[in-house]
């Protein structure tokens, strides 16, 4: 049989209370890990709807800008007139027809764009004949 003698208990203890810290110590990380993994499922969680939120923010943002834009396009081709034809009066500071390079009479026929530049009725027929543009600012015509 096995003869324990003090110093034999005192070292079988000491090893089995060496063993069960051992153990327990596994134990513990292991719980400690799962925890940490939950804990960064749920910050991943937190950050993906964080991120999804802002995606659509953004997209909605972009959305209202668009929309802006086509309103102001439209807004801007429903402002441009056609040309108006008219009888030159010389009140309003205007010299000459830069196409012909003449001076504008009181009586003459004048067309006025709609950027407010004002031609002979006969230049800017031609012109317009080339081109759906002011001359002078380069406005497109409709």
């Amino acid at each position: 049989m096995l003869q324990w003698s003090v110093s034999n208990l005192w070292k079988f203890c000491a090893h089995c209370v060496l063993l069960f810290m051992f153990h327990c110590i596994v134990v513990f990380c292991k719980l400690q890990m799962a925890n940490e993994t939950v804990r960064s499922t749920r910050a991943d969680e937190r950050i993906r709807t964080t991120f999804m939120a802002g995606t659509s923010s953004i997209r909605a943002h972009e959305e209202r800008v668009n929309e802006t834009v086509r309103s102001t396009r439209e807004n801007e081709r429903s402002s441009i007139r056609e040309p108006t034809e008219g009888k030159f009066d010389g009140s309003n500071g205007i010299v000459g027809c830069v196409i012909c390079q003449e001076q504008l009479l009181g009586g003459d026929e004048v067309t006025g764009m709609p950027c407010s530049h004002v031609f002979h009725v006969k230049c800017i027929e031609k012109w317009l004949e080339q081109s759906r543009s002011c001359p002078l600012c380069r406005l497109d015509l409709p």
